[in-house]
């Protein structure tokens, strides 16, 4: 049965370290970063205009990768329920197992210090604080109600966890 994981967490949790380690596992990654960075060639662009296409070149990478059957994980922050929903529109009857993979809630501070490790070439700290503060105001946690199959809280360090994805 294929499956399909759904990181969910603010900036700076995670998600992106988690990816790393599922690849080693199989998994296909789907990531508007990654699509942003492509755009680009190579440099990080976000670009308003842009993202509703970013949106829907995702969405097709999606239903291409799960028409196949392939083990997916979306790595982003995934953190309402209407993000989510979008994702489940597009596997509907198709076979998957659903878990959701729990990121933890780390301090705006903590998250933003960490994506400036990484910062997708914006090295201004206010602008990632003002990313945190928009997703964090959406944020919901994901139910089973919503179609996971699972739903698993992430500790960092805990790869063992995601062998058991």
């Amino acid at each position: 049965m294929p499956r399909l994981i759904m990181l969910v967490g603010n900036i700076g949790s995670g998600k992106s370290t988690v990816t790393k380690e599922l690849v080693k596992n199989g998994y296909v990654v789907i990531s508007r970063d990654a699509l942003r960075y492509m755009v680009g060639g190579g440099s990080y662009v976000f670009d308003m205009d842009l993202e509703p296409e970013i949106f829907k070149i995702e969405r097709y990478a999606l239903l291409v990768m799960s028409d196949i059957g392939n083990d997916i994980v979306i790595d982003e922050t995934n953190v309402s329920t209407f993000i989510r929903s979008r994702h489940f529109a597009v596997i509907k009857d198709k076979g998957y197992t659903v878990t959701a993979v729990v990121m933890p809630r780390l301090p705006k501070e903590e998250s933003v210090k960490r994506r400036m490790q990484s910062n997708h070439g914006n090295a201004d700290a206010s602008v990632w604080g003002d990313v945190w503060d928009r997703f964090n105001k959406v944020y919901v946690e994901p139910t089973k109600k919503e179609g996971f199959t699972r739903i698993v809280k992430y500790t960092e360090g805990s790869n063992e966890t995601l062998r058991n994805l």
